[in-house]
């Protein structure tokens, strides 16, 4: 009968068994499968079972084989993670797939959200740019009043930036004034008269 090999309770012959480690190992075994149930034959199996037995010797000797016994052992306890690929059966290649694509996933998302955070940035950072470039170059007038009006009205780099367009195009004026500055309109429309005040204003 050869050696008859038992799998763990829930685990498939097909699924549990390492396939792939003779391809990888010169094991002294054949195995054939009939009717859900694996059989180990050795390679120097004399046909002829030998005393109370169903099997031969060499079929006999098949349990002390040291490779024979780690695989049962893996496949009660499970095959170590850094063990290689040949050692597995389909089940633990399968749940070894899915933990690794479930790391790639977790990776490609965290680069995703990384390089949607760094472009927004650098918009913001482009932005702020070009609103130091618009204030430094002299054509906005009373620019103080017109970032502390965009802060009050809680405008972004963006929203000061096209303020600060505006203004030098002559198509916005800030109507807001300091205290400093209306009580020297003040101070000059009484000094001066309504002419004049006009022509400050």
């Amino acid at each position: 009968m050869g050696f008859k090999l038992d799998f763990p309770p829930g685990s498939s012959l097909h699924t549990a068994y390492p396939f792939a480690l003779h391809a990888e190992l010169v094991l002294p075994w054949d195995y054939t499968v009939r009717n859900g149930v694996m059989i180990l034959s050795a390679r120097s199996c004399t046909g002829f079972s030998e005393g109370n037995s169903q099997s031969c010797r060499p079929c006999q000797q098949l349990i002390r084989n040291r490779t024979l016994e780690g695989i049962l052992k893996r496949m009660d306890e499970g095959v170590h993670e850094n063990s290689p690929f040949a050692y597995y059966g389909f089940s633990g290649l399968q749940e070894l797939l899915r933990k690794k694509n479930q790391l790639v996933e977790f990776h490609r998302l965290c680069g995703l959200n990384q390089a949607r955070k760094l472009l927004s940035k650098v918009v913001a950072l482009s932005d702020q740019k070009r609103l130091l470039l618009a204030i430094a170059s002299g054509k906005v007038n009373r620019v103080d009043r017109v970032i502390s009006l965009g802060l009050r009205q809680k405008k972004g780099a963006c929203g000061l930036l096209a303020s600060c367009l505006a203004v030098a195009d002559r198509v916005y004026k800030p109507k807001s004034f300091t205290e400093e500055e209306d009580m020297k309109a003040f101070l000059l429309w009484k000094l001066a008269g309504n002419c004049v005040a006009e022509i400050n204003h």
